[in-house]
């Protein structure tokens, strides 16, 4: 975390963040996409290191149910720097499945007229019962595609849970 709450300072956060861009050029990137960013200081010290690449820059936060992120930004919040740091996209994910995610579209989208991007878990996680299991997730890939199909967004992808075939289901779901 970023001082005051970690050990970690804001120059030391660029020049991470800047390593990792130099490195994804480097390799051909197409765009540069930060994501479940929690702090918005951090979020913005990122953006200014992608910002550096003249790549386009989606960015998106991870939020509660209210609206809010961990270390207390809002959605409104979230849009007002990253319009003022040119974005290309905007965007939510991780937290939950789909399904919550219509609300916080709909307040992302009265705050921006920026492209939105939504990447939400594949439901909630089901811990496993089988010692050393991988945590499941509770939507099918069927299930996923019919809640994202609800999101009104021109970008739509996944985060944790989904598989390929979350996203194959998606892509079937809105041809």
């Amino acid at each position: 975390m970023l001082e005051p709450y970690g050990d970690t300072t804001h120059e030391e956060c660029f020049d991470i963040y800047n390593q990792a861009v130099e490195v994804g050029v480097a390799c051909g990137a197409d765009l540069i996409l930060i994501e479940t960013m929690m702090d918005l200081v951090e979020l913005e010290i990122a953006v200014k290191a992608a910002k550096k690449a003249c790549l386009p820059v989606f960015a998106t936060m991870s939020f509660d149910k209210n609206g809010f992120t961990m270390m207390g930004a809002s959605i409104k919040d979230m849009v007002s720097s990253l319009e003022d740091l040119e974005v290309d996209v905007i965007g939510l994910n991780c937290g939950f499945g789909p399904d919550l995610y219509v609300g916080l579209v709909a307040e992302l989208i009265s705050h921006t007229n920026q492209p939105i991007i939504v990447q939400p878990n594949a439901g909630l996680p089901i811990p496993s019962t089988v010692e050393g299991g991988a945590i499941c997730y509770s939507l099918t890939p069927e299930d996923f595609a019919s809640a994202m199909a609800t999101i009104n967004a021109k970008f739509l992808g996944g985060c944790c849970g989904t598989s390929a075939a979350h996203i194959a289901a998606l892509v079937e779901k809105l041809k």
